[in-house]
């Protein structure tokens, strides 16, 4: 296995070989799937990603993961974030996209 920290928008991400999906791309899942306060359920972990996304937009989370070695990176990954960092309302969002429209 390979860990190695690549940079992504600005950020420092620690990544377990190649298979980190772009935060964007799981926000998006989270956010049309799931509200504020629902259980978001991971059962391949992986870097932790989900896990990271579902806290930044005050969601809760559960995840496994069978790697004992991906430990330090989703630990580093989720503890990476802020609860809500990443949330913004539905009303805050509408607004921006009516602005460039």
């Amino acid at each position: 296995m390979t860990l190695k920290t690549v940079e992504w928008k600005d950020k420092s991400v620690v990544m377990i070989d190649q298979t980190k999906l772009p935060d964007e791309l799981v926000m998006r899942c989270t956010d049309f799937s799931t509200k504020p306060g629902d259980l978001v359920l991971d059962p391949f972990m992986g870097n932790g990603t989900t896990a990271k996304i579902a806290k930044g937009t005050f969601r809760h989370f559960l995840g496994y993961e069978i790697n004992k070695n991906a430990k330090k990176t989703i630990t580093h990954n989720i503890n990476s974030i802020k609860n809500g960092e990443l949330f913004t309302s539905f009303n805050e969002r509408s607004n921006v996209n009516s602005k460039t429209n």
